[in-house]
């Protein structure tokens, strides 16, 4: 949960270039979303 919480940080001081694409993993594939998703993704994640 720790690092959940530091990357979400992290995406958030992002510029507006690099937010993006953001890579993510999902189980053994990468897959790129904006930093809104992400953010989302990660919040439902710490439920």
């Amino acid at each position: 949960l720790l690092n959940i919480n530091e990357a979400a940080d992290e995406i958030l001081l992002l510029d507006d270039e690099d937010s993006q694409k953001i890579p993510f993993r999902i189980g053994q594939t990468f897959v790129h979303f904006d930093s809104v998703s992400v953010l989302i993704i990660f919040a439902f994640s710490c439920i």
